[in-house]
């Protein structure tokens, strides 16, 4: 699923991609943001949150930062449970992790455990 830009980052092409490991543990892998654009040029800040981007709740994990161009962390919680909660995933500044650039809310589907 995509993540969209937040205010006036103008990151395009950010996406996050959610893997079946266990059923208790999903692989999150974000990328798409280059150094080269305007919230590169560092290790971007990833972070799993409850909620939706438009009212983030708790962070439940803080995830491998954006290192290059891709992040990828396996967390303890099902693909299930993330598909059938409200979650979202947003991306930070290098220097600012409360500044988000860019942020998706994890697409809800009736997924079976």
């Amino acid at each position: 699923f995509d993540l969209d830009a937040v205010g006036d980052a103008g990151v395009t092409g950010v996406r996050a991609v959610l893997t079946y490991e266990t059923p208790e543990k999903t692989t999150i892998t974000v990328d798409g943001l280059d150094e080269g654009e305007p919230a590169g040029g560092g290790a971007n800040p990833v972070i799993l949150r409850s909620g939706t981007c438009d009212e983030p709740k708790d962070i439940v994990f803080e995830l491998e930062k954006l290192s290059g161009a891709t992040s990828e962390t396996t967390v303890e919680l099902a693909l299930t449970a993330l598909l059938n909660g409200s979650y979202n995933i947003q991306v930070g500044l290098p220097d600012r992790p409360d500044d988000v650039v860019a942020c998706g809310d994890v697409p809800q589907e009736v997924a079976e455990s």
